[in-house]
């Protein structure tokens, strides 16, 4: 990893980590397929929806499309998963045209992770 990506990197990070979350999630636990279409690859899209999950009582994983959209599968109380789309919308480096979403039978995962292009 060169400089400029470990800078990159590390101020996502740090943004993500500065956002400010409730203080308390409710609503019963679900699981989304969330497809976030636009300008989301090549801007650290996947690292700050990962950052921002770690925090949240989330669980799942987040990937690149071929066709340059972000896909992420979600699981957790609803309002914690609705706090991650709005925050991801709202980004300045990335450009949300269009998400999309879907309610998934559980997954058995204990983590979050971020799948390699």
């Amino acid at each position: 990893m060169g400089r400029l990506s470990k800078w990159r990197d590390d101020y996502i990070v740090w943004h993500a980590n500065r956002a400010q979350l409730p203080t308390y999630f409710e609503g019963e636990h679900c699981t989304q397929k969330i497809c976030f279409s636009g300008r989301v690859q090549n801007v650290g899209f996947r690292l700050e929806l990962a950052t921002l999950a770690k925090r949240l009582p989330l669980t799942g994983t987040v990937y690149n499309l071929e066709n340059g959209d972000v896909e992420a599968i979600l699981q957790g109380p609803s309002t914690a998963i609705h706090y991650v789309i709005a925050h991801m919308h709202q980004l300045k480096r990335a450009k949300v045209k269009k998400i999309t979403s879907y309610e998934l039978s559980p997954i058995a995962a204990t983590k979050f992770d971020i799948t390699p292009s």
